[in-house]
């Protein structure tokens, strides 16, 4: 059992708790790079690791000390013990913009081929403005939409950021609500075999989530628990289209190159940073 435990542990990405799909239930792998944040672990340590799926947004909030049952953590315990210090960056960034604090309004870009994830915050009115950018330690797959369960694929598209899980198997986590419906109309199978569970989540290592370290999802963690679940969302581009608008759009099916052309135009309302 302990050899085969070493031989997981080796595996790279999101290793399953089951066969049916990748993305779903990661195990609690520890990376070298990566170390859970040593506030959050030594005042509510994790006495099991849960799947990514146990533990939504509406968990039971924290009365001040550590929920009791199960040893869980709730997103309210992790504000206490990571906020203000967390999000001192993004919350200077975000003042000095004329956005006040919390933003009413989060959204994030994420670059597949850049590997890399910006997080851009507004008022209820208004243009938006970058707050911070991170970089993607960790993601699978290539260029193009997610399509079915086991293809490894980080979804593309335009996503609601729907349950913060404070107990994830990967020190915090963020869903994305794949798959959406633009998803589901375009699917050539049926919903349940498009499998699901995708993650923006900490540690270095990942399959069809995003991974973006301990300290990254730390800060986008209490961000995003501080935003309207309904002024939340992601969009996921194959690349950054600001950069290159002209790029040939690869062959797909008409309803992806539409997706790309959309996002083409949609990423318009957020100027490329300069490098």
């Amino acid at each position: 059992m302990l050899a085969l435990l070493a031989l997981m542990a080796l595996l790279p990405g999101c290793a399953p708790e089951s066969s049916s799909e990748e993305e779903s239930s990661p195990r609690d792998v520890p990376s070298k790079k990566s170390s859970p944040g040593k506030a959050l672990s030594k005042k509510f340590p994790l006495k099991k690791p849960p799947s990514e799926k146990d533990s939504p947004q509406n968990a039971t909030p924290a009365t001040g000390n550590l929920p009791s049952r199960q040893g869980e953590r709730s997103v309210q315990d992790v504000l206490d013990a990571l906020e203000p210090a967390a999000t001192r960056k993004l919350r200077g960034a975000s003042r000095a913009h004329g956005i006040g604090w919390p933003p009413k309004r989060l959204t994030l870009l994420a670059f597949k081929q850049e590997r890399s994830l910006e997080v851009w915050g507004a008022n209820a009115e208004g243009a938006f403005a970058q707050l911070g950018r991170y970089r993607i330690l960790a993601a699978s797959g290539v260029r193009g939409p997610k399509r079915r369960q086991g293809d490894k694929q980080v979804p593309e598209g335009f996503y609601r950021l729907s349950e913060l899980n404070p107990n994830s198997a990967y020190h915090l986590s963020i869903r994305v609500n794949y798959p959406n419906s633009e998803d589901i109309l375009n699917a050539a199978i049926p919903v349940e075999m498009m499998g699901g569970d995708i993650y923006i989540h900490g540690n270095d290592v990942s399959i069809g989530c995003l991974a973006l370290g301990d300290a990254a999802i730390e800060e986008l963690f209490c961000l995003a628990a501080q935003v309207p679940v309904s002024e939340r969302r992601i969009i996921i581009a194959p690349l950054d289209f600001r950069r290159r608008p002209d790029a040939p759009l690869p062959p797909g099916a008409p309803w992806v190159l539409d997706l790309y052309r959309r996002m083409i135009r949609e990423l318009r309302a957020f100027p490329a940073p300069k490098r």
